[in-house]
C-alpha cells in the first residue's frame, strides 16, 4: 500500500452568506487558519498475506478473546512495542451472511477486524478497518493509515491490495447557523439528486437536514456543537476546525458507500486520492447545490450558486488539496426484479396450499410457513451453482451499467 504523506489547508477567507443570520456574534478564525474538513469515517477492505507466524498470533489473539469474554470486557495485548485491545466478540461485516471477522481489535483509535485466514479468498480481504472521526482529526488522514501499515507489519504480515468500502467527507462551518440550510431547503432553492428528505428539529428550532439518508450517496447537514457530546472530540473540533469557542457550527457531510465509489471509479485508496478532489466538486455542483434564488426546475442548471454554498465547496476543495480531475459516475440501471419476487411469492403459495390440502391462512401464518420452507429446503439446494448460474445469465444478457457525461467544477 502506498501511503501518500498529504496536510489539510485552506487558503480562503470565510464571507458567510447573503441569507441574515449566516454568522453568530462569536467570529471564529479565518479558514487560512485552520482546517476546513476532513474525511470523517474511512472504512478499508485489506488484502493481507500473513507470514508463518500466523498460526501463534491467532493462538494469542483467541486465548486474549476468550480471558475478554470471561472479563466481560475488552484486556490488553502485546505484540512486541504494538499494543491492542482485543474484544469479547467477533463480528460480522455487512449483511446478516456478511463475512465474520474472528477477531476484533483496537489500536491509536482505530478497530480492526481479523479473520482466521492467512490469505484473501479472491477479491475478499482478510482484514477490515474502520477509521473514526477523532483518529482522522488528531491523526490526519495519512497517519491513520501508517497506524493501519504498523499494524500490519507488527504482525508479519504482507499487504497486498486495499479497497476504500466507505467514506464520509466532511467541512465545518464555525459560527453559521445550521438554521439557515434548513430554510433554504424549505423555500425550494435545493436542487438535489436525492429522493429522501428530511428536516430535523428540537422543538421549534431546526437542527439538521438529511438528504438521500440511507442511499449509496447521502448527505448530513446538521449543527455540530449541538450533536457532539465527546469532551475530547469537542476539545479537537475547536482546536483544529472552529479555531475556539463558537455559538454554531454546522457541518456538510457526505457519506459515500462502497457501490457510489465504484460507480466514480474508486476501487484503491491510491484512486481516491487521485479523484478525491473531483468526487467533492461533483457532490457540491451536481448531486446537491443551493441556489441564490428561486430554481426554475426545468432549466436548474441555469440557477447562480448561493455564496454560503460556494464556501462550502471553496472548504471541501481546500482540504482535499488536490488539482480538480473531472470524474465521471457511472450510474446503475434501476431493476428491483420485482415481477420474479410476486412470481416467487405465487409459487411459495402454491406449495403451502397443496401441502396444507386447501388450508387458507392468516397472511402471519402463511409468512411464517414460507420462511420455513426456505430455510428447510435451501440447505439440501447447491446454492452457489444457483447463484453462479443466474449472474451469469444475467450479466450475459446486457450490461447493467452505463457511463454518464463528463460531469466536473470547470
Amino acid at each position: 500500500m502506498r501511503i501518500l504523506s498529504e496536510k489539510a489547508c485552506g487558503d480562503k477567507t470565510y464571507r458567510g452568506s447573503k441569507r441574515a443570520g449566516a454568522s453568530s456574534s462569536n467570529t471564529p478564525l479565518p479558514s487560512s487558519q485552520r482546517e476546513t474538513g476532513g474525511e470523517d469515517w474511512l472504512d478499508l477492505s485489506l488484502g493481507v498475506q500473513w507470514g508463518d507466524n500466523w498460526g501463534e498470533i491467532t493462538a494469542r489473539l483467541k486465548a486474549a478473546k476468550e480471558s475478554a469474554q470471561a472479563k466481560g470486557d475488552d484486556v490488553p495485548l502485546a505484540f512486541g512495542n504494538l499494543k491492542v485491545l482485543v474484544s469479547p466478540c467477533g463480528v460480522k461485516h455487512g449483511e446478516q451472511r456478511g463475512p465474520f471477522y474472528a477477531f476484533q481489535c483496537q489500536h491509536e483509535g482505530l478497530r480492526f477486524f481479523l479473520m482466521q485466514r492467512a490469505a484473501p479468498r479472491g477479491d475478499m480481504g482478510n482484514v477490515w478497518v474502520h477509521i473514526g472521526s477523532l483518529p482522522l482529526m488528531m491523526l490526519g488522514r495519512d497517519g491513520c493509515l501508517d497506524v493501519v501499515r504498523r499494524m500490519v507489519c507488527a504482525l508479519d504480515g504482507n499487504l497486498l491490495w486495499d479497497k476504500v468500502s466507505r467514506a464520509d467527507v466532511c467541512v465545518d462551518l464555525p459560527g453559521v447557523d445550521t438554521a439557515v440550510f434548513v430554510q433554504a431547503f424549505l423555500d425550494g432553492h435545493c436542487i438535489t439528486r436525492a429522493r429522501k428528505r428530511t428536516v430535523h428539529y428540537d422543538g421549534n428550532r431546526p437542527t439538521g437536514l438529511d438528504l438521500g439518508a440511507g442511499n449509496e450517496i447521502s448527505c448530513c447537514i446538521y449543527d455540530k456543537l449541538l450533536e457532539c457530546t465527546d469532551e475530547r472530540k469537542l476539545a479537537v473540533l475547536k482546536a483544529k476546525r472552529w479555531g475556539g469557542n463558537v455559538q454554531a457550527a454546522t457541518r456538510v457531510e457526505f457519506r459515500l458507500r462502497r457501490e457510489a465509489l465504484k460507480s466514480f471509479g474508486v476501487n484503491s485508496l491510491a484512486d481516491y486520492r487521485e479523484k478525491r478532489s473531483g468526487i467533492l466538486s461533483y457532490l457540491c455542483t451536481q448531486w446537491l447545490r443551493m441556489a441564490s434564488e428561486d430554481v426554475d426546475r426545468t432549466h436548474t442548471t441555469r440557477t447562480e450558486l448561493d455564496s454560503l454554498w460556494q464556501e462550502v465547496l471553496r472548504c471541501f476543495l481546500a482540504w482535499s488539496a488536490s488539482p480538480v480531475v473531472p470524474v465521471t459516475r457511472a450510474k446503475r440501471v434501476a431493476v428491483n426484479g420485482l415481477g420474479l419476487i410476486r412470481q416467487a411469492v405465487g409459487c411459495l403459495t402454491s406449495a403451502i396450499v397443496r401441502r396444507s390440502n386447501g388450508e387458507i391462512l392468516e397472511q402471519d401464518d402463511l409468512l411464517e410457513r414460507m420462511m420455513e420452507i426456505i430455510w428447510r429446503e435451501i440447505p439440501v439446494l447447491d446454492v452457489e451453482r444457483i447463484q453462479t448460474d443466474k449472474a451469469l445469465r444475467w450479466l450475459a444478457a446486457g450490461p447493467v451499467t452505463y457511463t454518464g457525461p463528463c460531469v466536473a467544477l470547470a
